[in-house]
């Protein structure tokens, strides 16, 4: 029994500790957001923007360019499929890679879809509203000074 008993703490040890490996996100216990947190969730929130408008700007000249409908209608019918394959596989080239592109974002600042999807639910929490202000008025910082800077260049 002992044994028994010794055998299944050393799996649910190793088993927690190879979870720390992978960086696993734990919330903290009172459920507020501190700062780092706050910072690591802005830093991912607007390269997600960056992102989204960029892929947005690809699949717009992607539909230019074949001269697709607005929808991709074309995209998803069998027919059109079998008749352009070079279409269909650059459309997967475009979406094919978001993931990697996800994953590098959190990894580029240090943080996991977890934590970065607690964040965004604990911000309702009426305890997290100091940190739902402090996030609102920087990611707007953020995301208007790029614009701004990205306008002037034109």
């Amino acid at each position: 029994m002992k044994k028994l008993f010794l055998l299944l703490f050393l799996i649910y040890f190793v088993n927690c500790k190879e979870e720390k490996k992978e960086g696993k996100f734990t919330p903290p216990k009172d459920g507020i957001i501190r700062k780092e947190m706050a910072d690591r969730y802005i830093n991912v929130a607007v390269a997600f923007d960056r992102i989204v408008k960029e892929q947005g700007e690809r699949i717009n000249d992607f539909k230019k360019k074949y001269k697709l409908s607005d929808n991709l209608d074309e995209i998803y019918k069998a027919e059109f499929r079998q008749k352009h394959p070079e279409i269909i596989k650059e459309w997967e080239e475009i979406n094919g890679n978001w993931n990697a592109i996800e994953d590098s974002i959190y990894k580029a600042f240090n943080t996991s879809e977890e934590e970065f999807q607690w964040v965004a639910s604990a911000l309702i929490a009426p305890k997290n509203k100091p940190m739902q202000e402090y996030i609102q008025k920087r990611i707007s910082e953020l995301t208007q000074s790029k614009e701004t800077r990205l306008e002037e260049q034109k």
